[in-house]
């Protein structure tokens, strides 16, 4: 049952990123921001109110610094899916593990630890997928864009080490969570008020923004069904599920044609994402420590 629920927000959220390219013409980012985070807000918050969660938090520090990563890879999100092929961008956006790995190995350096050849083998793999997509003049979509995609996964990086760290700190989950909605909520806000030219009944009315707040609703009411009732392992491998996923609706929805070429990257960035994320789960097994999961 837990594959099913993660395979749904997989798929739903996968399915709000081929929703923006539907956005009307002209749409910003920032009102697309919008009505992710009120939609957002709204289901966290009941979560929060229902389980009786207090939002009074020991590492306030580390929870801004939590908010401003992630609401940086959710606006990036926007603007690269934009521009470029739902496939090509989900799969940029799970370079996290490179970068996770890629982090955790300059670190072992210092230490002077030897890094692990497996992992030292995917991360050059990954970013060889990576230089595959990035050819000038041959990508789906151009290289700021692509630059874009990988800046979100090194924000979600960042934002997964510092999640980590809240975890260890024993800061529950659903507080995280939650402070992460109001600090996407205030920052939509602020960003409509300064610069959009839209009101905001016609964002909450028109059909595909509405569509967009639904599905990023239904994305994370399953994400944290999934990761708080099963094995972390399963979580993280099932994630990959949204490439093919990627595919099939870039290509049902927007008619995205990836190059030949573009495909061979795509593939080897996903491989060497699985296997980076299989080769860090192992190594951290062999450690006394336990790693909490968020679903945002």
């Amino acid at each position: 049952m837990q594959s099913f629920w993660l395979l749904l927000s997989t798929f739903l959220t996968t399915l709000t990123y081929a929703l923006v390219k539907l956005a009307p013409e002209g749409t910003a980012f920032y009102d697309i921001f919008l009505v992710r985070s009120a939609f957002m807000a709204l289901v966290i918050l009941v979560i929060a109110a229902v389980s009786k969660t207090s939002l009074k938090t020991r590492h306030p520090g580390l929870q801004c610094f939590r908010i401003l990563c992630g609401v940086t890879a959710l606006c990036v999100n926007i603007i690269a899916v934009q521009h470029m092929s739902v496939v090509l961008f989900q799969t940029l956006v799970f370079t996290a593990p490179l970068f996770v790995a890629a982090f955790g190995m300059a670190r072992g350096v210092l230490l002077k630890r030897f890094p692990d050849p497996g992992l030292l083998l995917t991360i050059a793999a990954g970013f060889i997928g990576v230089l595959l997509v990035m050819r000038p003049g041959g990508a789906d979509g151009s290289l700021p864009f692509i630059a874009l995609g990988l800046f979100s996964g090194l924000c979600s990086a960042a934002t997964g080490l510092t999640l980590r760290k809240l975890g260890s700190l024993g800061e529950p989950i659903i507080r995280t969570v939650t402070w992460f909605a109001i600090g996407c909520l205030a920052a939509g806000i602020v960003m409509f008020s300064l610069f959009s030219a839209e009101s905001a009944l016609s964002l909450f009315t028109e059909p595909v923004m509405l569509a967009i707040g639904l599905t990023t609703v239904g994305s994370q009411l399953a994400q944290t069904q999934g990761w708080g009732h099963g094995k972390p392992l399963l979580s993280a491998s099932l994630q990959f599920s949204a490439v093919p996923f990627a595919a099939l609706l870039g290509w049902a929805i927007t008619s995205d044609t990836p190059q030949a070429l573009t495909w061979a990257g795509i593939a080897l960035i996903t491989a060497a994402e699985l296997a980076s994320g299989l080769i860090q789960y192992r190594l951290m097994s062999r450690k006394p420590t336990v790693i909490h999961h968020t679903p945002l």
